[in-house]
């Protein structure tokens, strides 16, 4: 039976497509700090903070920041910076004395707890938060805010969330009282020494040679990288890199680095690790991990239209994909990835005629367990090539 792991240069190849699309990625702006308990001057004085993970400003015209039982709802409008944050205050700009809001709203949170949800201009969910069964942190006693973490933290998981700390605190409410939150600045319980995390890393391809990209969501304590590649696994491994690529800046935020390597031979398949340096002993490596790297041969690829509806979904997508006349007859399957390249579920494994087809995902692996949310990538494959690949988000 054929394996069901595929090579790494699919995945580059699914990131690459919506690198060229509109439209944000799931976290790219999150929903940071909520006051739903008010502030000490007045309990109907909530406000809410928006916060930007990526290295660009982002135009939130025709977002929407609302609750799922439609109260609040609220259309936004403005910018928000790179890694800078969007203050929502409600009913009045008085709300925070002293820090201007970006933008005003009307009707309250629910003291008992709300599921949030941000949305892009294509409607497309962006970030959640469902305390729907109890807010995850704050305090209507000290009208202390809900501080995330981290903003790269799942929004609908208590662990991500915590109370602001009464000691680290930025402006005044309506009375001139310390407001015990963060508007508009780091929270109080950010966590500064979050672990270096390594949380993608993928290949792409052209015809000059093969391109490594990774992101860092913290680079805490990190000097820099070396890369490193082998044709086989257990090695020998030879260092790409003369010297490590080094970070520009320390950051305890998302940073995306690339390493192109031009002398990759067509056809051939490669091992790359990369080496994080620690800043006081830069001959150790703090993190390693391998990845498989098959670069397909130039023209080997065919072209054929994939597309999922709704994506993002939960629990279940529909996925249309279209057979032309010179593969009449061929056995096609559809298979459903994870970002490690495990097979988690086969669609379909058959003789196909030439035409539109659509199958269903119930968001499943072949056992029938629920996978868990994230990205996913619906691969079609013929005998002896990847003819598509389309990438879909399972949210909660």
């Amino acid at each position: 039976m054929q394996s069901c792991r595929i090579g790494i240069w699919i995945l580059g190849m699914a990131v690459m497509h919506f690198q060229w699309a509109s439209g944000a990625n799931p976290k790219d702006v999150v929903i940071n700090e909520i006051a739903w308990m008010g502030t000490k001057a007045d309990e109907s004085d909530e406000w809410m903070e928006l916060y930007n993970n990526t290295d660009v400003a982002i135009n939130l015209n025709g977002w929407r920041l609302a609750s799922v039982d439609g109260t609040p709802s609220i259309s936004l409008s403005g910018t928000i910076p790179a890694h800078g944050y969007f203050l929502l205050e409600r009913t009045a700009d008085a709300t925070i004395l002293d820090i201007p809001s970006d933008q005003i709203y009307t009707k309250a949170l629910n003291d008992e707890g709300e599921r949030l949800q941000l949305k892009d201009a294509s409607g497309q969910i962006i970030d959640e938060v469902n305390c729907s069964s109890g807010w995850f942190a704050g305090s209507k006693t000290t009208r202390s805010s809900m501080e995330r973490l981290h903003p790269l933290l799942d929004g609908s998981h208590a662990s991500s969330w915590g109370t602001n700390n009464g000691v680290t605190r930025n402006g005044l409410d309506a009375g001139s009282n310390p407001i015990n939150g963060t508007p508009k600045a780091r929270n109080s319980v950010f966590d500064i020494g979050l672990p270096v995390t390594l949380s993608n890393f993928y290949a792409s391809t052209s015809s000059e040679g093969i391109t490594l990209h990774w992101q860092m969501e913290s680079e805490v304590g990190i000097f820099g990288f070396h890369v490193l590649r082998s044709s086989f696994e257990n090695g020998p491994y030879d260092t790409l890199t003369s010297f490590p690529i080094l970070i520009q800046k320390q950051a305890s935020f998302p940073k995306s680095y690339t390493f192109f390597d031009r002398t990759a031979e067509p056809g051939n398949g490669y091992w790359y690790k990369l080496f994080l340096l620690r800043e006081e002993n830069s001959d150790t490596a703090c993190f390693l991990l391998y990845v498989q790297f098959a670069l397909p041969e130039i023209g080997k690829i065919s072209q054929l239209s994939i597309s999922n509806f709704p994506n993002p979904f939960n629990p279940m997508t529909s996925i249309a994909y279209a057979i032309p006349e010179e593969m009449h007859g061929e056995r096609i399957r559809v298979m459903i990835y994870d970002l490690l390249g495990k097979c988690v579920k086969r669609l379909a494994d058959q003789i196909h005629s030439a035409g539109e087809y659509f199958v269903q995902w119930k968001g499943e692996d072949d056992q029938g367990v629920a996978v868990p949310s994230g990205i996913y990538f619906c691969v079609i494959e013929s005998e002896n090539q990847v003819l598509a690949v389309h990438r879909m988000t399972k949210m909660h």
